[in-house]
């Protein structure tokens, strides 16, 4: 009896009920759920059609509209259907164009996208195509469209009351202006993009931007390029001087942010002004020259000896030529991680105290280099203890040599730092019973030839790593030499006369051990036959 009343009221319920009641569209949240267990699943099809059924058709969170778009995306890119994604994001687009935040994530999704494809009949389509067409980059016209999107929500974020979002939103649309336009191709940040206009797809990879720089920009003085801030967004008359305002813009929002902005600022300007920058001009400071010129040569080098810039100087490449140069207080790299060093609750004072270490190592400032790897021992003690002991401890090795004719007096070049004395041994080679084991080993016949055991020339390999003692034959020679080293903890490079028992045919192990230091060993080959073809 229980039972059929109960049965009796359900069925009035049913009866009764609104007929939009059991009609009612899903929350958005449920969706959303669905979406997300069908891509954890791999069932990126059905993801698909519910991330899009979220961004074009169901009301929506206007803060998460953005995340289902990306969401989308990512689908899109499983399914490898990228030549649909165009379409797709400006239909969402369109569809929220005042919702500042899907801006944001739909600029993103430009800046991080795959910028080639192919034009079919007039249309282009993104990612690989079959059946040909034309192969087209999209670089340069996604750059742009995503800084008009970028351009837009900065505008109508205006009124929002959620200035930590804002804040992390500038420092996003920085990032996006100095993509493809920054720290390789710095000069590009000197023109302001026409965000009035997409410009055309391009012929070609277009992906010629990650390469090395040429150089920082100069004026029309040959004056490094500093780029100022302006007062408004609007009012800026470069790329650079729009990446300073936002980066400005961000940290007033949120003074949080402003050691990571002094960060940014402090990377991108030792990117460009830093002596790292003259590693291209290696080989015209190692050059030869003979002894009559070296004097002439010093005075005209003196000005790019690094050792002598002072903390508001710097020797950089800049699009000219080498330069040294005054750094204004604004753009002194080194005063920037100094402050952000010494400010509290930083979360960069490990890169600080490292990248400041570097900065003087470059210069060939260690005594300052060891100061800053000492403040990085709160942070990594294994790496700054290594990299002080590179610079105190005494060290020193041997410069490759090639083989030497009998009858002279053999030398080698050892470089050493800071050891004041050093011992040298050198220990004949057992050649014979080398060749006696290369021959034997050749005659069984291996199945896979070990090129390490036919190789004689790898000899001083297999006696060090392998630690084959029994081609080591008797000791030729043992003596000690005084060094000067420099107290600079530069390197020094002398040239070691190898006494008369080395200058009889044979090869020989020689050993290196520096006091309280470590131990260079070297093979050296004094030869009594020359084959001249």
């Amino acid at each position: 009896m229980k039972i059929a009343k109960i049965l009796l009221c359900m069925f009035i319920i049913i009866a009764f009920a609104p007929a939009d009641m059991w009609a009612a569209e899903p929350d958005h949240a449920d969706i959303r759920r669905l979406a997300q267990k069908a891509y954890k699943d791999g069932n990126w099809k059905d993801a698909y059609h519910l991330f899009r059924r979220l961004c074009l058709e169901t009301e929506n969170d206007p803060k998460m509209v953005g995340r289902d778009l990306m969401q989308a995306w990512q689908c899109l890119r499983n399914l490898n259907r990228l030549n649909e994604l165009d379409k797709f994001r400006e239909a969402v687009i369109k569809r929220h164009n005042d919702n500042w935040r899907l801006l944001n994530e739909a600029a993103r999704s430009y800046s991080q996208n795959n910028h080639w494809g192919y034009m079919v009949a007039g249309e282009f389509h993104r990612g690989a195509h079959r059946g040909g067409g034309k192969y087209i980059n999209a670089l340069q016209r996604d750059r742009v469209r995503s800084l008009q999107l970028m351009n837009r929500a900065l505008n109508l974020s205006a009124g929002d009351p959620s200035k930590a979002e804002i804040a992390n939103f500038c420092l996003e649309f920085a990032r996006i202006l100095l993509q493809y336009g920054g720290h390789h191709q710095s000069w590009r940040l000197q023109y302001l993009t026409d965000l009035s206009r997409l410009p055309d797809y391009e012929p070609g990879h277009g992906y010629g931007y990650g390469g090395g720089t040429m150089g920082a920009p100069v004026d029309s003085k040959g004056n490094p390029v500093f780029h100022q801030i302006p007062e408004t967004f609007q009012s800026a008359t470069s790329d650079g001087e729009r990446w300073r305002w936002l980066l400005k813009n961000a940290a007033l929002l949120n003074p949080d942010l402003q050691s990571h902005v002094s960060h940014t600022l402090a990377t991108f300007l030792h990117g460009q002004f830093g002596v790292q920058t003259l590693s291209a001009y290696g080989h015209f400071f190692a050059r030869s020259t003979p002894a009559a010129d070296r004097d002439a040569l010093k005075e005209e080098l003196r000005p790019y000896e690094v050792h002598t810039l002072s903390d508001s100087e710097t020797l950089a490449r800049l699009a000219v030529g080498a330069k040294r140069f005054k750094l204004p207080d604004e753009f002194n790299y080194i005063r920037l991680f100094k402050q952000i060093l010494q400010s509290p609750n930083t979360g960069y004072a490990d890169n600080a105290a490292r990248t400041l270490a570097q900065i003087y190592e470059n210069r060939r400032l260690y005594d300052r280099a060891v100061t800053y790897w000492e403040q990085y021992k709160k942070f990594n003690r294994s790496q700054a203890r290594n990299q002080i002991d590179q610079i105190m401890e005494n060290w020193g090795i041997f410069e490759p040599v090639g083989n030497q004719p009998a009858g002279t007096k053999p030398s080698v070049e050892y470089r050493f730092r800071n050891g004041s004395r050093v011992n040298f041994k050198a220990y004949r080679i057992r050649l014979e019973t080398l060749l006696k084991d290369v021959k034997s080993y050749i005659r069984s016949n291996p199945r896979r030839l070990d090129r390490s055991r036919v190789e004689i020339n790898n000899i001083g390999w297999r006696l060090v790593h392998e630690n084959q003692t029994r081609y080591i034959g008797r000791k030729a020679a043992d003596w000690e030499l005084t060094l000067s080293p420099d107290e600079r903890h530069w390197d020094r490079r002398i040239t070691v006369k190898l006494p008369d028992p080395i200058s009889r045919p044979g090869a020989y192990l020689l050993v290196a051990r520096m006091q309280d230091g470590n131990t260079a060993r070297i093979i050296i080959w004094v030869s009594n036959t020359t084959i001249i073809k």
